[in-house]
């Protein structure tokens, strides 16, 4: 036991200013309601902190114990949030195979066969692409003020007979 408070708010402020705990699980037990906290510097889904923490509504009175495990941290061994995605080698090569106009379905192809190269799940290709293709190409849609601001830059007539320029054009307000 660390610490023992008298109330769920002086438990939970205790909890939060320490600002490395998410809330894990909560239990029955018989010494009463076991509220479980994890290490908040990995992802919840994967590899867990050695290191946890637990609160202990006490049954025959107010108090709450809070309890914390004797395992040292360890999420540094285990690797950060930032650590998490596709790495870079890999973004490298789904570049190049972006570049050659290959579909995503046709890239995880092109990936598996590469040796070295861990091929990322299939959604995290195609949101790894949709972000690449909107750095390269813009937005995919385009607004009625764009489009208007657009039309009026053209609206005269330039002198290179390539170039293009907009004759009329009228805006219907719905």
């Amino acid at each position: 036991m660390i610490k023992r408070c008298y109330n769920v708010q002086e438990a939970e402020k205790f909890v939060s200013n320490e600002k490395t705990w998410s809330r894990n699980y909560t239990r029955d037990s018989d010494e009463g309601q076991e509220r479980f906290y994890r290490c908040n510097k990995v992802k919840s889904k994967g590899p867990q902190c050695d290191c946890a923490l637990y609160l202990l509504f006490v049954n025959d009175c107010n108090d709450i114990l809070i309890f914390k495990t004797t395992s040292e941290h360890n999420h540094d061994q285990i690797g950060t949030r930032s650590e998490y995605g596709i790495p870079e080698n890999v973004k490298r090569e789904i570049n190049k195979l972006f570049d050659l106009r290959l579909k995503p379905k046709s890239i995880l192809e092109a990936l598996n066969n590469m040796t070295g190269i861990k091929a990322p799940l299939k959604r995290k290709l195609n949101n790894y692409l949709y972000d690449r293709r909107r750095e390269k190409f813009g937005r995919a849609a385009i607004y009625l003020g764009e489009l208007e601001k657009w039309i009026f830059d053209r609206t005269t007539i330039p002198d290179d007979e390539n170039e293009v320029f907009v004759f009329s054009y009228h805006v219907i307000e719905a």
